[in-house]
């Protein structure tokens, strides 16, 4: 009795519940129903049996008796009757719909539309179209022929439809979504100018796209202009530029003077470090990047009911149209609704694990034209490969002979996973007489700017980084990549190495790793070996050791 005989009763009901299975045979349904509230079935009101139902179905199954997966899902559901009609008048439902169960997935229908950026260069920007003010910029900048994805991805972007861009490092990114956006601004004539939202991971991004694109505006000729702004410090000069290029949680830090002027495109550069807190579903809203999301959103349909208020609207006369946005059309002849273009960036789109942004993408955007290269998540055969098996003490050795011959071919970079890392590597080098400094996000962003400009000028033969220098910095100088530590994971190790054979050129990479890395070094090898992918060892954890453990695991258990 008495506190204890609670205890035994709920236990007992624990025990019948777990011995219940939840189905589509209603008496079923019920009998669990009683023995999770102790009472027989009443009428309920419709928005909780809606609720229940569910938190009953698809990827919720499960919640109710505690399983990990089900407990994140649950967390995501609103509760009681204003969530349900919240979730009921929402047209935003496929925001919200990725599920991050990775290991049955249902499977994904095909991509909307896949361009392939692997075909021969075009000769010039103007055979592509771009107006001639700005083909002038490009060839005052020195631009004069588009690689393989700026050609591609041209055409795609001027459509003005949601577009992925993914191809290998060095390959010109930054003007493939860069040129079509300003070809749109200078192209609108007298008509309200479309406004792009670039948003970058970090600072010294935003300061190298702005310097790109800063560089074209001040080349424009004539009475042409175009208005460029890198939003990175807290002080804020104007909202109404043509060109913003933010980092997320300082553009949402000054959302109000953004939205002084609507935003027709917003590019995720290095979408996969982006969208990467996307995944953990009971907090996708605390990130900068989805609550930014959602306010362009809701930007670009206020400004839609803004030019057309008045106007007389009887929803038989609308179709949704495809997008994210659940956008609507009218059929008559009153002028389509504005779409806010969404461009994804990346070097690296992970297609497996938890973190499947390729997976998210088609979910959330589905409509989105994907241009690819071939050489997605390859090895460039154009860098000359060596990995170096290492232990604690032999490490500081291998690295003085891993650069024993200088840095007469052009800069090196050095990478190391932690600050330690990079302090002990950039000692080692300095006490061997090289010059070397680092470079790391403790350092103030003047300071990192500093050191970038001498490395970039030849004045610093040697920066030994974090993970800060491993994506989107564009060094064509560097000659030779050296991991003195091997990255964590397959993305991070495809973007290291990818910080040299840039623009077509040659480059060399050495890689020191123990022995306890050495099944991810045979992973690699085989996959440039063979001229394959290496998505095979994106793993759902960070750590390569982990897939690959699972897969051996696989391996031994259908042998016996």
């Amino acid at each position: 009795g008495g506190q204890w005989g609670d205890v035994v009763a709920k236990k007992s009901r624990v025990r019948q519940r777990r011995a219940l299975e939840w189905s589509d045979d209603a008496e079923k349904n019920v009998a669990w129903r009683q023995v999770q509230w102790g009472a027989e079935e009443e009428e309920e009101p419709e928005w909780r049996r809606r609720s229940r139902e569910v938190a009953w179905s698809g990827p919720w199954r499960g919640a109710r008796r505690g399983r990990g997966k089900g407990r994140a899902a649950k967390a995501e559901q609103p509760r009681g009757r204003v969530a349900f009609e919240r979730r009921a008048a929402s047209d935003d439902d496929d925001d919200d719909d990725f599920d991050d169960d990775d290991e049955e997935e249902e499977p994904l229908a095909a991509k909307a539309r896949v361009v392939d950026a692997g075909a021969e260069e075009q000769a010039s920007f103007a055979t592509l179209g771009a107006c001639p003010a700005l083909c002038a910029a490009l060839t005052a900048c020195g631009f004069t022929t588009p690689t393989g994805i700026q050609a591609a991805g041209f055409p795609v972007i001027c459509e003005g439809g949601d577009a992925v861009l993914a191809g290998e490092t060095g390959i010109g990114k930054t003007l493939a979504y860069l040129v079509p956006q300003l070809h749109r601004i200078l192209s609108a004539g007298d008509g309200p100018r479309p406004r792009v939202l670039i948003l970058q991971p970090n600072r010294d991004l935003c300061a190298q796209v702005f310097d790109v694109a800063q560089r074209l505006a001040d080349a424009l000729p004539g009475p042409e202009a175009v208005t460029v702004q890198s939003i990175v410090e807290e002080a804020w000069p104007d909202g109404r530029a043509d060109v913003l290029i933010s980092t997320p949680p300082v553009a949402m830090r000054h959302w109000e003077q953004i939205a002084e002027r609507p935003v027709d495109a917003v590019v995720l550069d290095e979408v996969d470090t982006l969208l990467s807190g996307s995944f953990k579903l009971s907090k996708r809203m605390s990130y900068p990047i989805e609550r930014l999301l959602v306010e362009l959103k809701h930007l670009a349909r206020a400004t839609f009911a803004a030019e057309h208020e008045g106007a007389e609207d009887d929803p038989e006369d609308h179709e949704e149209v495809e997008g994210d946005a659940g956008r609507w059309a009218r059929q008559g002849a009153a002028p389509a609704a504005p779409r806010l273009q969404h461009v994804f960036v990346g070097a690296t789109v992970p297609n497996a694990g938890t973190r499947n942004v390729s997976l998210m993408l088609q979910k959330r955007w589905p409509a989105a034209t994907w241009v690819e290269t071939p050489e997605l998540h390859k090895t460039l055969t154009r860098i000359e490969h060596r990995f170096i098996e290492v232990d604690r003490e032999t490490r500081p050795l291998a690295l003085r002979e891993a650069l024993a011959g200088g840095v007469a071919a052009g800069p090196a970079l050095v990478f190391a996973n932690s600050i330690e890392g990079v302090a002990e590597a950039c000692a080692i080098l300095k006490k061997s007489g090289h010059r070397a400094e680092i470079f790391t996000k403790e350092l103030p962003l003047e300071e990192r700017r500093e050191r970038l400009a001498r490395f970039k000028a030849g004045e610093l033969p040697l920066l030994v980084c974090s993970g800060l220098a491993a994506r989107g910095l564009d060094l064509p100088q560097v000659a030779h990549v050296v991991q003195y530590e091997f990255a964590g994971n397959a993305v991070d190790h495809l973007h290291r190495i990818g910080r040299t054979a840039r623009a077509g050129a040659a480059g060399r990479a050495t890689t020191l790793y123990t022995q306890k890395e050495l099944e991810l070094v045979r992973t690699i090898e085989g996959a440039g070996v063979e001229g394959t992918t290496v998505e095979g060892a994106f793993s759902r954890k960070r750590s390569f050791r982990n897939k690959l453990r699972k897969q051996r695991k696989a391996a031994r258990g259908s042998q016996i």
